[in-house]
């Protein structure tokens, strides 16, 4: 005695197709939407680390400017590139320095120092840093 389908027994593979269907397409989404996290998280951690970066050379930059004055007091600043191999060996770094003499609030120099890291046009953290320092009075 066999058994002749039914059209009850037909609609039942095509609801079981549909819930695999339906499944891969979830654990798809799910998966994409981890991708983007994780891809997200890179991201926001470079930014971090190249922020960090220029804020460090621009430190810097203002300490070798402050170096350069008390060597000389002719020192107008400079264009100071860091190689990458300072670095992680991927990027080098840009500190640009300007020093001008003031007369106002009081006789001194005023140092400005904007570092770029990392040394590209598109993709880049900028750190600016302005410094005041008085001439010493005898």
């Amino acid at each position: 005695m066999s058994r002749k389908p039914t059209e009850t027994t037909r609609p039942r593979a095509g609801v079981a197709l549909a819930a695999v269907l339906v499944c891969i397409v979830v654990a798809m989404t799910l998966g994409a939407g981890l991708v983007k996290a994780v891809v997200t998280q890179h991201r926001q951690s470079r930014l971090f680390h190249q922020r960090q970066q220029a804020f460090w050379l621009a430190e810097s930059g203002v300490q070798r400017a402050v170096l350069a004055l008390n060597a000389s007091a002719d020192y107008r600043g400079e264009t100071w590139t860091v190689p990458a191999t300072q670095f992680d060996g991927t990027a080098a770094g840009i500190v640009v320095t300007k020093v001008e003499e003031v007369t106002q609030p009081k006789p001194g120099w005023r140092i400005e120092v904007e570092s770029q890291y990392p040394d590209d046009p598109r993709y880049r953290a900028v750190c600016s840093r302005e410094l005041f320092i008085a001439k010493e009075t005898e």
